[in-house]
């Protein structure tokens, strides 16, 4: 870079200029004319790609490639970590809460982790998609390869914990109520466990096809056992408080408003296969 310096101060501002912290991967330097005391000098120009990591809190640590996009990682809390490859897209990690660990390749997307809730965790490879993990409750975890797609875990629960491999679709696992646990490999497609009821217990490989588990137990807890609920529809808008046994509700519609009209009963289903 040339530098047109007319005087001691020049050089002093120039320094300076120079000198300034960079925001590594989302900055890109240019130059522009500034008029001091009527003497033009060129100094650096920071284009941020609109703010994308500024006003973030103390303790904050973004790692290589990271942190790319407009407003990418603007205003976030206190004790935010951003992995390798995180917080790509337009306000991908803006104005999250405080404590957040972001792993490798996570939070892509437009709003991705947008207004994250506080000590919240996210595996490698997870909240990718549009608004994918947007406004997630507090204390919520999102494990490895998780919430993957648009909307895929919006908006969902404190407390809640989605284990690896889960949530994958559109949709599929946004709203659902506080404190839900999702198991390895469940809720899987379109809006299989939207809306699920608050205490919501998905086993492993559960609620399997398009609306599986969609608002069922909203208001209260649902338990789905292992491998259950596999089918367009399967466990559809059943009652609060209703057990689903292992291997129970295969099918399309199989047990679709099964209890629907009687929400107290807290029942207990087996089999329930089509």
């Amino acid at each position: 870079m040339v530098l047109l310096v007319t005087n001691v101060m020049e050089i002093l501002l120039a320094t300076v200029a120079l000198t300034k912290p960079k925001l590594d991967a989302a900055v890109a330097m240019d130059t522009q004319p500034a008029i001091k005391w009527g003497w033009a000098i060129l100094l650096p120009k920071v284009v941020a790609l609109d703010e994308a990591c500024s006003y973030t809190g103390s303790k904050t640590t973004v790692k290589k490639n990271s942190c790319i996009g407009n407003y990418a990682y603007y205003a976030t809390g206190l004790n935010f970590t951003a992995g390798v490859g995180s917080c790509i897209g337009n306000y991908a990690c803006n104005a999250t809460g405080i404590s957040i660990h972001v792993s490798d390749s996570s939070c892509i997307g437009y709003s991705a982790c947008y207004n994250m809730g506080t000590k919240t965790s996210v595996g490698v490879g997870s909240c990718v998609g549009e608004e994918a993990c947007y406004k997630t409750g507090i204390s919520t975890i999102v494990g490895k390869s998780t919430c993957k797609g648009d909307y895929a875990c919006t908006e969902v629960g404190a407390g809640s914990v989605f284990n690896e491999g889960s949530c994958i679709g559109t949709s599929t696992c946004s709203y659902t109520g506080n404190k839900t646990i999702v198991g390895v490999g469940s809720c899987i497609s379109d809006m299989a466990c939207y809306d699920l009821g608050r205490y919501g217990i998905v086993s492993l490989g559960s609620c399997i096809g398009e609306y599986a588990c969609s608002s069922t137990g909203t208001g209260d807890s649902i338990n789905v056992s292992n491998s259950s609920c596999k089918g367009k529809s399967a466990c559809f808008k059943m009652a609060n408080k209703t057990t689903i046994s292992k291997g129970s509700c295969i099918g399309d519609y199989a047990c679709a408003y099964l209890f629907y009209d009687n929400p107290s009963l807290g029942s207990t289903v087996g089999n329930c296969q089509w």
